[in-house]
């Protein structure tokens, strides 16, 4: 794969580290407060919150320096991939009760990577083999 299109791939990746950074610090400080609202476990949006920062560091690195690498994009999607899957599968699981609030919540962030993770897709193309 190589990247089609380096400008919608380095747009994809801020808006990925602009919104993962927000979340993060939203999550991480206000774990306290969005906890009992939503009935989520403090301490799972506490540290999803703190596991969001590096992550944004991260993909703030790779829009800068690595935009047009399709390994790192490829990463970026696999990774993003499995936040959705981990998002709604604590849902589905068991692993948590959250209340209406909650599960949209979840949802809404879930659905959000989601949509980025298109647009990252989007952002490459199969490398045409010779015959």
């Amino acid at each position: 794969m190589t990247i089609a299109n380096p400008t919608l791939a380095r747009n994809a990746l801020i808006v990925d580290a602009t919104l993962s950074a927000a979340a993060g610090v939203a999550m991480a400080a206000g774990s306290a407060f969005i906890a009992p609202l939503t009935a989520l476990p403090q301490q799972l949006l506490l540290w999803a919150g703190l596991g969001l920062l590096p992550w944004a560091a991260f993909l703030y690195w790779a829009a800068r320096n690595a935009s047009g690498s399709s390994s790192v994009m490829t990463e970026v999607i696999l990774i993003n991939t499995v936040w959705v899957i981990a998002s709604f599968g604590i849902m589905a699981g068991a692993m948590v009760s959250p209340n209406l609030l909650g599960v949209a919540f979840v949802t809404v962030q879930a659905l959000a990577v989601a949509a980025i993770t298109v647009v990252q897709f989007a952002s490459l193309r199969a490398t045409p083999t010779n015959a």
